[in-house]
């Protein structure tokens, strides 16, 4: 099974900081989306990932990569993408896949 390495951090102006308080989680990309469990927290406020297959991807408060509504919220993930984008305080990250 393909996974989305989720890795949460924090910007420092245009770089990325990884220090000790990064962490590292994994979702599994399966045929339904997660139930958004990962949440950014303290000053984490950017979050990189790492698809191991073609998925979509959402991040809110709410996430639902399924949701008929999602709109420009959902990203689309190929294969050995490794993207970052911007995470707010309490947000959620949620992945399902493409098929």
């Amino acid at each position: 099974m393909a996974n989305l390495i989720v890795t949460f951090g924090r910007s420092m102006g245009t770089d990325r900081e990884y220090g000790g308080d990064a962490r590292t989680e994994i979702l599994a990309i399966g045929g339904g989306a997660t139930d958004g469990t990962l949440v950014a927290r303290g000053s984490e406020d950017i979050v990189t990932l790492y698809a191991e297959a073609d998925c979509w991807v959402t991040i809110g408060a709410s996430p639902d990569p399924e949701a008929a509504n999602v709109g420009a919220n959902r990203r689309f993930m190929k294969l050995g993408w490794d993207r970052t984008f911007s995470i707010g305080a309490n947000q959620r990250v949620s992945v399902t896949s493409t098929s």
